[in-house]
């Protein structure tokens, strides 16, 4: 299932900003990013 930053907190029920630091440890994402693109990440291949 395709989810954005804030589903995929509310997922983990983690914060913003964790979801931000496991993407730069190396988390896939699935499309976007970049100015004023919204991240979007895969929820199977991240869990």
């Amino acid at each position: 299932m395709e989810v954005n930053k804030k589903q995929l907190a509310d997922i983990f029920g983690a914060s913003i900003r964790t979801i931000q630091n496991w993407q730069e440890q190396g988390m896939p994402v699935l499309r976007g990013g970049g100015k004023g693109n919204e991240v979007l990440y895969d929820s199977a291949a991240v869990i």
